[in-house]
């Protein structure tokens, strides 16, 4: 046999990595988009929710959803919350918005130019830093009592005092014989537990009282006669 020093080494396959199956590479690239595309800033707190009517939960179209801020100790809303920054809600009450701040005290009251507004005590404290989601924000309807207030034959001189929708009562002087007629602003969607005094020159002091329910944006009427 006749040989050479040429010898030609046997082709090999080109392969440098077993091939990963498309799935496995498809799973690999949506996760590393997830990462970088969804990573939410730190310190960042998010706000989604719904301002509702307290007392029906009905949707409260258009409210200003107010953040407020604590750790002030000069003055601000409840002794030391001020007022950071608004956004709106939209015709079904639905707000969304994010919040530059990682404040450890935040707060949510809702209003709109009709009238509604959040009781402060009802105002929802955020996490900040958080997802705050499926928040729920009550707003009170406001509404008016009109009280006729009818003097009747013997008139006489009197005063009278209305409470009950006020803590602080209502009080309307003294009525020299004349009718009257009071419009005071009272809580909507809600009975309002009425009294009232009447303190005649020439008679007994008498009392009485009336439960009134008073729809929101509303002017319900009472009369009192003596």
């Amino acid at each position: 046999m006749v040989t050479t020093g040429c010898h030609r080494r046997p082709l090999l396959p080109c392969f440098s990595a077993p091939m990963r199956p498309f799935s496995s590479l498809l799973l690999s690239l949506v996760s590393l988009l997830t990462l970088t595309t969804c990573k939410r800033l730190d310190g960042d707190t998010l706000c989604e929710g719904t301002v509702v009517d307290r007392h029906t939960s009905a949707r409260i179209a258009n409210a200003t959803v107010g953040v407020y801020v604590g750790g002030s100790s000069g003055g601000g809303l409840g002794g030391g919350y001020v007022l950071k920054e608004e956004h709106q809600a939209d015709a079904s009450g639905n707000f969304a918005f994010q919040i530059n701040d990682d404040a450890k005290s935040m707060l949510l009251l809702a209003s709109n130019s009709q009238g509604y507004y959040t009781i402060y005590q009802e105002g929802i404290y955020l996490s900040g830093g958080k997802n705050n989601k499926k928040l729920v924000l009550k707003a009170q309807a406001p509404a008016w009592l009109r009280v006729h207030i009818i003097d009747q034959a013997p008139r006489d001189t009197a005063a009278i005092s209305l409470w009950g929708f006020n803590p602080n009562g209502t009080g309307t002087g003294a009525l020299n014989g004349r009718d009257t007629v009071l419009v005071v602003p009272v809580q909507g969607n809600v009975t309002s537990q009425v009294y009232w005094q009447i303190n005649r020159i020439h008679h007994p002091l008498t009392y009485g009282n009336q439960d009134i329910y008073c729809p929101g944006l509303d002017t319900t009427s009472l009369q009192v006669a003596y």
